[in-house]
């Protein structure tokens, strides 16, 4: 009868301390749940993150594209007025050699006179379009350089974004990871519960079973 009394003693000891290993486990169960629960949301802002900055970068790409377009149509624009400028300035030198010979031919002939005078007309209209394409050309060079700064704060935006979402791309690797690792933990600390649930119940019979 000691020895049974002993026995029984030392089993409610062991289960004693079984219920103190299930409550803890139970504890590390929750915790461990909290915390995935918690990386998940973490998952998914950074998910609505890397959405966001995907949909900035393709937003940029699109304006770059514009803006190159408009860039090629500028420089297009630009070697026009040039040549244009170019021939403007070629007649104007060449009415200014009319003009001169003119002169030297006779200054008191009135054909002379006449055709002095449409010659200084055609000179003055030839001047004029030639400041007017000077005044267009200096407003595409200006409208050129804004263009240059903007394509490269664009291009400057754009590695940005790349490089938040290759960091956003690191960081839910490494959340990821750390998911995995919890939910291997928390399975084993579920299976040794059960294993000690299971060894609890029995030695919760076996007192009953001496009694009888």
């Amino acid at each position: 009868l000691e020895g049974l009394q002993k026995r029984i003693f030392q089993l409610e000891e062991q289960l004693h301390s079984e219920m103190q290993l299930k409550d803890e486990l139970e504890q590390k169960c929750r915790t461990s749940s909290t915390k995935i629960e918690k990386i998940i949301k973490e998952l998914d802002e950074e998910a609505n993150q890397r959405k966001s900055a995907e949909a900035g970068v393709s937003l940029m790409e699109k304006d770059k594209i514009m803006l190159q377009h408009r860039f090629t149509e500028y420089q297009r624009k630009a070697d026009q007025d040039a040549e244009k400028r170019r021939n403007l300035e070629n007649e104007v030198s060449s009415l200014k050699e009319q003009l001169e010979d003119m002169r030297k031919i006779s200054q008191n002939s009135q054909a002379s006179n006449d055709k002095i005078t449409q010659l200084q007309n055609h000179m003055e209209e030839a001047n004029d379009l030639l400041r007017a394409e000077s005044d267009t050309a200096a407003r595409l060079r200006k409208s050129h350089t804004e263009m240059a700064k903007s394509m490269s704060q664009l291009e400057g935006l754009n590695r940005e974004l790349q490089e938040r979402s290759r960091a956003v791309d690191g960081e839910k690797a490494q959340l990821e990871k750390e998911l995995l690792l919890l939910q291997s933990n928390l399975d084993s600390e579920r299976r040794n519960y059960s294993l000690g649930s299971e060894e609890i119940m029995e030695l919760q019979g076996d007192p009953l079973t001496h009694k009888r």
